[in-house]
């Protein structure tokens, strides 16, 4: 980490309390995201851990969010946000629903079919 980083982040990381947070992420950019902290920790300039690295990219991207949409100022607080997912996670919940209950209705019709009947008028059933 350079001299710069280093003192930029010192103030909040000393004086406020840090808490663990829970949040989901596409298990492919979770797989790049400890790659990059693991190719990265030895370096001067890398990240020691994932919180470190999150934190920083949170922080950049809550900064460049208040510049473009709040004159550089942080936004007032909030109370709770909305849970459950984005309208995009909704749309594949219900589509790996969808695929899961078509699944289990062909592993049901395939153990619940009866076989063959030979000799009955009109031949297989």
């Amino acid at each position: 980490m350079t001299a710069a980083r280093q003192a930029e982040h010192v103030a909040p990381a000393a004086l406020e309390s840090v808490r663990t947070r829970s949040f989901s992420m596409p298990d492919s950019l979770y797989a790049r995201l400890r790659a990059a902290v693991w190719h990265t920790m030895q370096r001067s300039d890398g990240y020691y851990n994932l919180s470190q690295l999150v934190c920083e990219a949170v922080d950049a991207e809550v900064s460049y969010l208040e510049t473009r949409y709040n004159r550089g100022r942080p936004f007032p607080v909030v109370g709770r946000l909305p849970s459950g997912p984005s309208p995009q996670g909704a749309v594949r919940g219900a589509q790996i629903r969808a695929e899961r209950r078509a699944q289990a209705r062909a592993v049901v019709d395939a153990a619940t079919k009866k076989p063959p009947t030979e000799g009955r008028k009109g031949g297989k059933r």
